[in-house]
């Protein structure tokens, strides 16, 4: 998700009000997203894994703008705490971990 949301940021498709919010900008939304989307793609497709990695590096962080955002949502209470049954019975949490060898 940082990746996405600072990509979006970098190429002015999301923008910071003063007041702390954001807003989309319509008129560059449709291109970053495409962008995006071709520079991942491409990544996947060439293996392109140091490319990966400097993408991840630089985009894959919580910057201080979007920290300050989330900090100003720790105050917002909870009244549901979802619960994905579904995901569970499909994958039950664990269940990839190596398993405990016994003598």
């Amino acid at each position: 998700m940082a990746v996405q949301f600072n990509y979006l940021m970098d190429k002015g498709a999301f923008v910071r009000h003063d007041d702390g919010t954001f807003y989309v900008e319509m008129s560059k939304i449709k291109t970053a997203v495409a962008e995006l989307d071709h520079d991942l793609l491409t990544l996947e497709a060439e293996g392109d894994y140091d490319g990966a990695k400097k993408m991840l590096d630089t985009l894959g962080v919580i910057r201080p703008v979007l920290k300050q955002a989330l900090d100003g949502l720790k105050a917002i209470p909870t009244d549901i705490e979802p619960v994905f049954t579904t995901a569970d019975d499909l994958a039950p949490p664990n269940a990839g971990a190596p398993k405990k060898r016994t003598k």
